[in-house]
């Protein structure tokens, strides 16, 4: 609690800082009105189809709450709030912010594709220097807080693994006190830990790894998407709850994740990139034969865990 607290604390202020360095560079710099972007102004399908790709990998992640579902007061009201809060409130910052960067850094040098850290700069342009740098501390206190929100939603998946029999069983203990899977997390970090290290060793840049990291974690996560919009209407329909309303949600919802998926590997992307696809079809592969060999060899935890999926609903 104290550290979700202290990193949403973070979080706003930064926040906070960066709409007041792009609307105050909106109403001191005489452009507010910028044409080139209300034209689209030399914008292609190329371009077009590349910044969607980019806008859905930087969404992915947004559902991470809902593994916090049985550890809520009130789940059913609470849950869908945090996920639709997640998606709005970023994607109006995201475009305030990207219309002001991108106005701003009109024949600039560096330009906004290579400056380092763009906000400072703007920060620093409009003579608010501090809080440039605030604001660069605030981003990287929230990288440190998006690792440990992916560790904290990953634990609570290797605990429920545990308890159904497909992990180690000491991974599903909970700590004394706490209450939290901290087993399970000390495991992810050290993990998370010597994958970097690896990473470090062999050279490769942290933004780098960062990336190749991330990007393999995308695919999972659009995978999962694309399976639960395709199961949600089959679902409903066993149940005799299938509308058309869901129905086109469904489909609307596969199109739409269609673009990042047949737009990271096609056109064939550069170095190391390209071979990003191989390696989480080959975990897919790894993951697949895991299943075959609990279905051949422990059908009961299986069944076990498709009942306890179907059955289990978080406390009211």
């Amino acid at each position: 609690r104290l550290s979700t607290r202290f990193t949403l604390l973070v979080e706003l202020l930064t926040i906070a800082l960066i709409t007041v360095v792009i609307v105050g560079y909106l109403a001191g710099s005489g452009h507010a009105i910028d044409h080139a972007q209300w034209s689209l102004e030399g914008v292609k399908p190329e371009q077009l189809r590349l910044g969607m790709v980019l806008a859905f990998f930087s969404f992915t992640g947004f559902e991470s709450a809902t593994v916090l579902g049985t550890e809520a007061k009130a789940p059913f009201r609470a849950i869908p709030q945090a996920v639709v809060i997640s998606i709005v409130g970023p994607a109006l910052l995201f475009i305030v912010a990207s219309y002001g960067l991108v106005g701003a850094f009109h024949g600039q040098h560096p330009s906004l594709d290579q400056a380092d850290g763009p906000l400072s700069l703007l920060a620093h342009q409009i003579g608010l220097g501090k809080l440039g740098l605030l604001i660069d501390a605030g981003v990287s206190l929230s990288f440190f807080a998006a690792f440990f929100s992916s560790i904290n939603a990953a634990a609570r998946i290797v605990y429920t693994f545990a308890h159904q029999g497909v992990f180690h069983a000491a991974t599903g203990r909970a700590h004394g006190t706490n209450a939290t899977p901290h087993i399970a997390v000390t495991l992810l970090v050290l993990l998370s830990l010597v994958a970097d290290v690896i990473f470090t060793v062999n050279g490769t840049a942290l933004l780098d790894s960062y990336g190749y990291l991330s990007t393999i974690a995308t695919y999972g996560s659009l995978l999962a998407y694309v399976l639960v919009a395709i199961g949600a209407p089959l679902y409903l329909r066993r149940q005799g709850k299938l509308r058309g309303k869901q129905l086109l949600i469904s489909i609307v919802s596969v199109a739409l994740l269609a673009i990042p998926l047949v737009g990271s590997i096609y056109p064939i992307p550069q170095g190391v990139y390209a071979w990003l696809p191989y390696v989480f079809i080959a975990l897919i592969v790894i993951g697949l034969l895991w299943f075959l060999a609990l279905r051949l060899f422990a059908p009961a935890r299986l069944t076990d865990i498709e009942a306890e999926l179907v059955h289990e609903q978080p406390h009211q």
